[in-house]
C-alpha cells in the first residue's frame, strides 16, 4: 500500500507540473484503473498499455488532452525507472554478480 501511495504522490506532483490539480485520492483511483488495464491488456501485448491507459484515463475522466496524459505517463515512467534501475545495480554489485562471468560459465555447460 505504501508503494501505491508513493506512486500516486509522484503522479500528483508530475500532473501539477502540467497544470492539473486533483486530490491524492483521485490519483490513487487513477492508479487503480491504470494498473487494472495494464494487467488485463498485458495478455495481448505489454508495450504501451500502461501509457495508453493513463492517457485515456486522464482524457475520458478529467477532460485532459490525450497528449498531456501521455506526457504524464512518460514522466512517471522515467521517475520510477531511474531509481529502480539504480537500485538494481546496487544489489547486483552487493551480491557480487557479474554478467560476463555468468556468460563464460554458461558456455562451459
Amino acid at each position: 500500500m505504501v508503494i501505491r501511495v508513493l506512486y500516486a504522490t509522484i503522479t500528483l506532483f508530475i500532473a501539477k507540473s502540467f497544470g492539473i490539480s486533483l486530490t491524492l485520492a483521485t490519483f490513487l483511483l487513477i492508479d487503480l484503473v491504470v494498473t487494472f488495464v495494464h494487467v488485463v491488456g498485458g495478455h495481448i501485448g505489454l508495450i504501451g498499455t500502461y501509457e495508453a491507459a493513463m492517457a485515456y484515463t486522464f482524457t475520458f475522466s478529467f477532460g485532459v488532452q490525450k497528449e498531456i496524459g501521455l506526457g504524464i505517463a512518460l514522466m512517471v515512467d522515467i521517475a520510477w525507472f531511474i531509481p529502480l534501475f539504480l537500485l538494481r545495480f546496487y544489489y547486483v554489485w552487493k551480491e557480487g554478480l557479474n554478467l560476463i562471468k555468468y556468460a563464460k560459465n554458461k558456455q562451459h555447460l
